[in-house]
């Protein structure tokens, strides 16, 4: 049926594992992507954006002061932006194998963000 082509074809991603203490306090899903946004009992956020037509979109990210080095996610090529900035949080950022584009930001550690990352399902 239709109903479960359209239910297969959505392109809303979540992550299956959310570190401690975080919890989500907006979500935004579209039909081109979306983004997510946890907060902790610290008032530190975690950021999650996706776009399912990079082509078709720009995605800036600020690293003038962080050093960015090359990782997998689930297999896939993309880099992990270390802030040298207290105040900045690391990112992520990375396509997966249907060539979606992803987006991480959180104040975690490198490992932590990869856990984060390799949930998103």
């Amino acid at each position: 049926s239709d109903e479960v082509t359209d239910a297969a074809e959505t392109n809303t991603y979540r992550p299956e594992w959310i570190p401690d203490g975080y919890t989500e306090i907006y979500a935004d899903d579209a039909s081109d992507g979306g983004s997510v946004l946890y907060e902790n009992t610290d008032g530190k956020y975690l950021q999650f954006f996706y776009v399912v037509k990079p082509n078709e979109s720009n995605l800036f990210v600020e690293n003038t002061d962080a050093v960015k080095h090359p990782i997998a996610v689930n297999g896939q090529p993309g880099d992990y932006i270390k802030s040298n900035n207290p105040e900045m949080p690391d990112s992520i950022v990375w396509v997966n194998e249907r060539d979606h584009l992803f987006y991480i930001a959180g104040y975690l550690t490198e490992d932590e963000l990869v856990r984060f990352a390799e949930s998103i399902k």
